[in-house]
């Protein structure tokens, strides 16, 4: 199994901001993303997924790593602004109350989440 890259993280947030504005379909950027990054073709589906969640108030249905989590976050924020980090975050917390009701609590989506808006508290 390949570990998760940098470039596989973003690669994947760039695939999923197209799948969410329906510029692409998912299966046609997951087959991309293998080929030009080598990603797990299972994986590259639950990550492109979870940025269209995140970005369309969905829910994310496989976890993902926690680096791609906090990059996901940071840059819906960069990309969109505070509104659409407070819609991601709300998605990470359901995802977090989802987990611990499957009973293999992810805790780095609510840490995460309450990371990002603490920071738009502050004035980030």
């Amino acid at each position: 199994m390949t570990a998760m890259t940098k470039e596989m993280i973003v690669a994947c947030y760039r695939g999923g901001v197209m799948v969410c504005n329906g510029e692409t379909l998912l299966h046609r950027e997951r087959d991309r993303i293998v080929e030009n990054t080598g990603m797990n073709q299972a994986s590259a589906s639950y990550y492109l997924s979870a940025v269209d969640a995140l970005l369309s108030n969905g829910d994310i249905q496989k976890d993902i790593n926690k680096t791609a989590v906090d990059t996901y976050l940071s840059r819906i924020k960069e990309d969109y602004g505070k509104d659409a980090l407070v819609i991601a975050a709300g998605v990470c917390l359901r995802r977090f109350e989802e987990t611990k009701k499957l009973g293999k609590t992810c805790y780095y989506y609510k840490r995460l989440a309450e990371k990002h808006l603490s920071e738009l508290d502050n004035g980030e």
